[in-house]
């Protein structure tokens, strides 16, 4: 699949929302203008075009090859670092992605072949589909996953998955998930997003990174931190400045 054609065959048949078509096509030219400066870009300029062409089969989800192509990103795109286009940048700013800037090529490269997949398979495979990327794949595949659920058609849909990854005992699992990362405060129930603060406060992910915590401190979540306070005071355990700046938020 040339460059040209694999601009166009996410809006010929997409069943995404507009901005999310657009987005795909602006990764896509992004990664096509980032190998074309590459010396040894050929091999990675071939294996994007097969792993697009790939990705809007939709037998190709059934047969592990979409799992490869996640897998092989990294392979063929690691060594290529380039800036977000400003477009692109504003594009995944508008759209959820908080630090677009953070995104590597084969970050990139891996949400842009989820977006292609998921426009060719029908709407209730889409959650199913997800998880096995997620389930599958290694750490960085993960954690790009989650950092582009934003981006994915009718996020809300992948709640389940964004809290499950919240109760991961592996830290950067947590981290994709919790710091830097709108989806939480856009769709995560009240029950599940302030366990995901109390559970930040315990690993000493800062407070700052958790997005939207402002807008969503309530007063049970400002009990629940007087009570983890308490507890670990009980415990002779030091209490963090992260934690007595949360307790400053509750009127006296």
């Amino acid at each position: 699949m040339s460059r040209e054609n694999a601009l166009h065959v996410l809006p010929e048949r997409a069943r995404l929302r507009p901005y999310t078509t657009q987005i795909a096509q602006e990764l896509t030219d992004h990664l096509f203008q980032a190998l074309a400066g590459q010396s040894q870009g050929d091999a990675a300029r071939v294996w994007l075009e097969v792993a697009l062409a790939d990705a809007v089969r939709p037998e190709a989800s059934q047969s592990g090859v979409l799992l490869a192509h996640h897998a092989r990103a990294a392979r063929h795109l690691r060594r290529v670092h380039t800036e977000l286009q400003p477009a692109l940048h504003r594009s995944l700013f508008r759209r959820g992605v908080h630090v677009p800037h953070a995104w590597s090529t084969v970050d990139c490269a891996r949400v842009l072949l989820a977006l292609m997949a998921l426009s060719r398979l029908p709407m209730h495979t889409h959650v199913a589909h997800v998880r096995q990327l997620f389930l599958k794949g290694d750490g960085d595949e993960r954690r790009a996953l989650l950092q582009g659920l934003v981006l994915l058609p009718e996020p809300i849909r992948f709640t389940e998955l964004a809290i499950e990854a919240c109760r991961s005992s592996v830290r950067w699992v947590f981290d994709a998930i919790a710091a830097d990362n709108t989806f939480p405060a856009r769709w995560f129930p009240d029950a599940a997003f302030h366990q995901l603060v109390l559970k930040a406060l315990s690993v000493g992910l800062p407070i700052e990174r958790i997005v939207g915590l402002d807008e969503r401190f309530t007063f049970d979540l400002g009990r629940m931190v007087t009570e983890y306070a308490s507890e670990r005071r009980a415990a002779d355990r030091a209490v963090s400045s992260d934690t007595h700046a949360l307790l400053g938020r509750l009127p006296e």
